[in-house]
């Protein structure tokens, strides 16, 4: 009863953000009163992230000003103290020199978790640091997708991290995306399991419909990324892997163009599955282009529509070893529990601060 009085709580302040935002007919003022209504709510609904003191990077573009001022009083969120709000390159929240340095102290310091507050461009720029960066003897969880899918490539195949492809800090404060996708991560930081499951996933081709069990470690991201990865020093890995993709404004025609750029350059020549997630686009043919996609590559192809750039981004985990039963149709993705235990002294600097 007590929930369902907080959620009657929530729903009428919603509604009452909404008229004040239509009667007065100012936008900015609407955003800022959801801003603050989701930043409630989070702090709030964060049973275990809010426990632990998390790293907020921002490699790729900059996040607005107003929503990064709106993530700082998120107790949990530590924020480097050379946070840039004026970049003076357009596209990049800072230099690569600064936003390499944003994730070195990431890495070197006692939180546990390094969380990218929004995509965009640029993280890849910072391949040529990262590369001579000895590996972490601390194991950490990295959260973000679109854009930073290259960290999850270099975290998962330079240094064996288990990752976490999920939604941007930025989002906790769109009222468009569904909140299940950070509650689910805020579960999954605590899990007894060892084990996330999904009972949705669709069979896009025969090979897919005739496949029983299939196992595999797990690695992919935003297909762009992926395409932009081959012919570098961190070029996917695919072999004997579970591949997830995902892309959002996309046509048609430049779908079928990166497909098949990706089938010449044979790329899934021995992954074991392609797992496609969401491929936003408003042009009819991008569904023509994955059907023609799923019957042209040799090997299972499935469909989970709640990761990408949509409204659903459930977590995905990266470099952890999956199971799809297309019986079933299920995928499970299996890790060592001990990855996401915290130590006592990881709280405790989280409350010291």
């Amino acid at each position: 009863m007590l929930s369902f009085n907080k959620s009657l709580i929530c729903l009428s302040l919603f509604i009452n953000i909404n008229i004040y935002a239509n009667y007065y007919n100012e936008k900015t003022a609407a955003e800022k009163l959801l801003n603050e209504f989701n930043t409630n709510f989070y702090q709030n609904a964060f049973e275990n992230l809010k426990k632990i003191k998390v790293n907020a990077i921002s490699p790729s573009s900059p996040l607005e000003t107003e929503k990064l001022l709106e993530l700082k009083k998120f107790n949990f969120l530590y924020f480097n103290k050379n946070l840039n709000f004026n970049s003076s390159i357009p596209y990049l929240a800072s230099t690569d020199l600064e936003r390499f340095n944003e994730i070195k102290e990431a890495i070197n310091n006692e939180n546990k978790i390094i969380w990218a507050t929004r995509g965009g461009y640029g993280s890849s720029r910072l391949f040529p640091f990262l590369k001579k960066l000895e590996k972490s003897k601390n194991r950490k969880i990295f959260i973000g997708y679109s854009d930073v899918t290259f960290l999850h490539l270099f975290f998962n195949q330079n240094w064996n991290w288990i990752t976490i492809h999920g939604s941007t800090l930025g989002e906790l404060l769109e009222n468009s995306k569904d909140k299940k996708n950070f509650i689910l991560l805020d579960k999954l930081i605590n899990c007894k399991k060892g084990e996330l499951s999904y009972s949705n996933i669709k069979l896009e081709n025969n090979l897919a419909r005739n496949s029983n069990i299939l196992k595999g470690l797990t690695t992919g991201g935003n297909l762009e990324i992926i395409l932009s990865s081959i012919g570098t020093q961190w070029q996917i890995k695919t072999d004997d892997k579970i591949v997830f993709l995902e892309e959002t404004n996309v046509k048609g025609y430049s779908l079928d163009r990166a497909f098949t750029h990706l089938l010449q350059s044979n790329i899934f020549k021995n992954a074991k599955a392609i797992v496609l997630g969401e491929f936003i686009g408003n042009d009819d043919s991008v569904n023509f282009a994955l059907k023609r996609f799923t019957e042209e590559v040799q090997i299972p192809v499935f469909k989970l529509d709640t990761f990408g750039h949509g409204k659903k981004n459930y977590p995905i985990l990266l470099n952890t070893l999956a199971t799809i039963d297309s019986k079933l149709n299920k995928i499970t993705f299996e890790f060592d529990k001990s990855y996401f235990i915290f130590t006592d002294s990881a709280k405790q600097y989280a409350q010291r601060d």
